[in-house]
């Protein structure tokens, strides 16, 4: 399904270049799909990808192998953002052991291209990873029925407006430093 999701805007002229994912995970999926995105990249897509905050930097290490490293040329038009928040009932003090609190985020899996009228949208269960892809019994539905797509795109932007002050800088993911890449709240 995101395979026909990304072919629709490189089969389609569509008026509004956007691509959006929303998954709390990513494995090496991106690379299955990395040639698809690049081909949006090059036609006048922007990318936005919203994903839950980590504290691991493998996770940031693997985003970047997968994805950015791939499409580096255009990360003018991608943009990353993280929504994760600490969890209401735990206390933050400024003595305490940052990397132990506990965090939650984006649960949604949502995808859209384009606009309502003209783009797509796939919402379902799947990360955007192998096991969801090959081995986990997922569902998901895609769909070009605008009153879906406008419902999904409202909520990804309803999502992404409130992640703006967690939008990542590209330059800082395209060249892993050899430092760990750990956000200065947890460190």
């Amino acid at each position: 399904m995101t395979d026909r999701l990304f072919s629709l805007g490189l089969e389609r002229d569509l008026e509004h270049k956007i691509l959006r994912i929303m998954t709390p995970f990513d494995d090496n999926t991106f690379n299955e799909y990395v040639s698809q995105i690049r081909r949006l990249l090059e036609q006048g897509f922007e990318v936005r990808l919203l994903t839950r905050h980590t504290k691991e930097q493998w996770e940031w290490q693997r985003l970047q192998r997968n994805l950015l490293s791939e499409i580096k040329e255009h990360r003018d038009r991608i943009t990353v953002r993280t929504y994760s928040r600490f969890k209401e009932q735990q206390r933050v003090k400024p003595d305490m052991d940052f990397r132990k609190l506990g965090e939650f985020g984006i649960h949604g899996k949502v995808q859209t291209i384009g606009q309502p009228g003209e783009g797509a949208a796939l919402l379902g269960s799947a990360n955007f990873m192998r096991n969801s892809y090959d081995w986990n019994p997922e569902c998901g539905i895609y769909t070009e029925r605008t009153q879906f797509v406008d419902a999904a795109i409202e909520f990804f932007d309803i999502v992404w407006d409130i992640s703006e002050s967690d939008e990542l800088s590209m330059e800082r993911l395209q060249a892993i430093p050899d430092r760990k890449l750990v956000p200065t709240y947890y460190s």
